[in-house]
């Protein structure tokens, strides 16, 4: 009789230990998952500070070529100023009307390029505005994503105290079942 409680004893004790050492390879696997998912998470934000600096590149980049949009625009205005000029001159200089009338074909020329130059800076412009947008958009899909890998994060963890718990109940169980 006393051989048969043995023998259930230690085949508790037995089955006791095969519990711990699984718990013990839950809680080493879980650990394993909330490491890589904090790796997955840091890459994450050094993913959407890359692109933040990308904005910001972008946005310089617009700068600059808002200021060259500006500059084109001034220079037409004083394009426009020289026409205004040279037809005055026109009007007050009728003996040289041949020359002048040369002189207001060229300022029209000068006048088509520079539209045409100004533009195709607008369309620029509008390019670079709509990759701004793309690359807001981008940050905007990669900020959204981070409550979920927190969540998981957050649930793994709670999976590493609840397994941390049942590997402490069976360690008291086997404590207290040895003791009997």
């Amino acid at each position: 009789m006393t051989l048969i409680v043995d023998l259930r004893a230690i085949r508790n004790v037995r089955d006791t230990i095969r519990n711990v050492r699984d718990t013990i390879r839950n809680v080493r696997d879980t650990i394993r998952n909330v490491r890589d998912t904090i790796l997955n998470v840091r890459d994450k934000i050094r993913n959407v500070r890359d692109k933040i600096r990308n904005v910001r590149d972008t946005i310089r980049n617009m700068r600059d070529t808002m200021r060259n949009v500006r500059d084109s625009i001034r220079n037409v205005r004083d394009t426009i100023r020289n026409m205004r000029d040279t037809i005055r001159n026109v009007r007050d200089t009728i003996r040289n009307v041949r020359d002048t009338i040369l002189n207001v074909f060229d300022t029209i020329r000068n006048v088509r390029d520079t539209i045409r130059n100004v533009c195709d800076t607008i369309r620029n412009v509008r390019d670079t505005i709509l990759n701004v947008c793309d690359t807001i958009r981008n940050v905007r899909d990669t900020i959204r994503n981070v409550p979920d890998t927190i969540r998981n994060v957050r649930d793994m963890i709670r999976n590493v105290r609840d397994t941390i718990r049942n590997l402490r109940d069976t360690i008291r169980n086997v404590r207290d079942t040895s003791s009997d």
